[in-house]
């Protein structure tokens, strides 16, 4: 079993993240196998729809933060690295012609918040979290978020999302426009399948348009906002609050920040 598994289902292409042990973590390995795989669904002309979901109990909670502690590369370019691969996982999201639904099937934090926004669509059982969680680690958002976030429901909020790390329950994040169903957990994959199932039957062609269309809106400022993110966390990542969240975190404490 790999990090990244995927089969068809007809026209209806299933990846799903596969490292429940660390809760998706995305890692090297992990943002690799993800960005190669979508490129592949993109050419297959027999894929209309993709689903992404997650393995265990969690969509995806973001940055692998224990590898990126342990790593004996400069913490700055470690990020540096591991964004290739997540604003190119973004990109690819968003500028693929096909429908992408996201299946929530449980938390998504940090980067697996955007992971989550990119795509087109969104079902969530009903039991599944957003959580920013960036600046409890010491870090600032990445993959997309601020753009995302902030089209969808503002910038105030979109900076008490990010500075408070509130828990956005399923139901709540429904009604606010950042998810389009929630299913009961019982039920949730079934139904997530039936629902994507619904849309690869759909007219591929007038999908394509549609979503051009609608990237058009953001698409401008979500180029910018990925490389500005992208030098900001890693900068960030070479902080000494950023440490010491990372310890806090390994150690399960409240880390304690000092602005540096």
């Amino acid at each position: 079993m790999g990090v990244v598994e995927h089969k068809k289902e007809g026209h209806l292409f299933i990846i799903t993240m596969n490292r429940p042990e660390a809760m998706n973590a995305i890692n090297f390995e992990l943002g690799s196998g993800l960005l190669k795989t979508l490129i592949e669904a993109e050419y297959d002309e027999g894929i209309r729809t993709i689903l992404l979901t997650g393995a265990g109990r969690a969509f995806s909670s973001g940055g692998d933060v224990k590898e990126m502690i342990a790593s004996p590369e400069p913490r700055g370019k470690h990020f540096k690295e591991l964004t290739v691969y997540l604003n190119g996982i973004i990109n690819t999201i968003r500028m693929m012609k096909k429908p992408i639904v996201a299946g929530m099937n449980g938390t998504a934090a940090g980067a697996g918040v955007s992971l989550a926004l990119a795509c087109d669509l969104i079902t969530a059982a009903r039991s599944a979290r957003f959580n920013l969680s960036y600046t409890k680690v010491g870090l600032t958002p990445d993959g997309g978020i601020t753009a995302m976030l902030s089209y969808h429901v503002g910038p105030k909020r979109t900076m008490e999302y990010i500075l408070l790390n509130p828990d956005i329950p399923s139901q709540h994040a429904m009604e606010i426009g950042l998810v389009n169903r929630v299913f009961d957990d019982g039920t949730f994959m079934e139904q997530t399948v039936s629902f994507a199932q619904e849309i690869a039957e759909g007219p591929t062609t007038a999908f394509a348009y549609a979503k051009r269309n609608t990237n058009m809106a953001y698409a401008g400022m979500l180029e910018h906002i990925l490389e500005l993110e992208r030098e900001g966390i890693s900068a960030c990542g070479g902080t000494d609050d950023f440490r010491e969240a990372g310890n806090a975190f390994m150690e399960r404490r409240k880390p304690v920040f000092r602005g540096k």
